[in-house]
């Protein structure tokens, strides 16, 4: 995939899932698809009771100061962050970490199978 830029606002957040000694969240957006924002060390805080969860505002920051709301993907950034996401019902999730990458979420390659029973591609 090219690289692309990610606007926060409009995406969606389908998932949060922890993986080792990263956090996972998988965002559906309008630009890039399906996309991860992996947070070495992160963590998740909010007010939010399910997901998915619309997000109407959003802001990362970090030591150097805001990063805004646009992300290119893909996207390797050291140093801690924090990610900052409202609702559109006020629903509040913040998520930090030490370091974050995003990364494109690479599709499930579809397995067909044959009236011999034998699996294709």
């Amino acid at each position: 995939m090219s690289a692309a830029a990610v606007l926060l606002p409009g995406s969606t957040v389908e998932h949060i899932e922890r993986r080792g000694t990263w956090l996972a969240v998988t965002l559906a957006t309008a630009e890039a698809g399906r996309v991860q924002l992996l947070f070495f060390n992160g963590e998740a805080h909010g007010t939010v009771e399910s997901l998915p969860l619309a997000i109407a505002t959003a802001t990362l920051d970090s030591p150097a100061g805001p990063l805004g709301s646009t992300l290119p993907v893909p996207f390797e950034g050291s140093g801690a962050v924090e990610l900052h996401l409202q609702g559109p019902r006020g629903e509040l999730l913040t998520v930090v970490g030490q370091s974050l990458a995003v990364r494109p979420v690479e599709a499930e390659p579809a397995v067909v199978v044959s009236l011999g029973g034998r699996p294709r591609r």
